[in-house]
């Protein structure tokens, strides 16, 4: 059982979906699976809780779209970016189990990672 928050898993993927395209062996290609569609998952519950956050905060173009800028994220209401902020850091906050394995360090040497992506998958490592 790995217990860990929303903004770690919002790391983890794409690191586990590197790593997934590295070779391993069987067992270790069904636990790095294994763990991404537990991950999958809880992204859809994620999104939901994002889309909410989005219509409440998000500010629209005069047709009702989502106003984006000039790099694609979306652009917040002047008015509710403290609120926006607040939630959305008690959000990336909360805690989240998943029941798996942890992976063994050892497989994350087959991959580059920085020290602050080595901070944030820390839950998911076996030392």
């Amino acid at each position: 059982m790995i217990t860990t928050t929303i903004d770690s898993l919002l790391t983890i993927k794409p690191i586990l979906q590197k790593l997934a395209n590295t070779s391993m062996s069987a067992k270790e290609a069904f636990q790095v699976l294994k763990m991404l569609k537990l991950i999958d998952k809880e992204y859809e519950s994620i999104e939901i809780v994002q889309r909410k956050m989005l219509d409440t905060y998000g500010a629209k173009n005069e047709d009702g779209t989502f106003s984006i800028d000039e790099k694609g994220n979306y652009i917040i209401k002047k008015e509710g970016i403290e609120d926006y902020l607040t939630e959305m850091q008690a959000f990336l906050g909360e805690k989240v189990e998943l029941n798996c394995s942890k992976i063994n360090f050892s497989m994350l040497e087959k991959i580059d990672l920085t020290p602050a992506q080595m901070i944030l998958i820390e839950d998911f490592i076996d030392e």
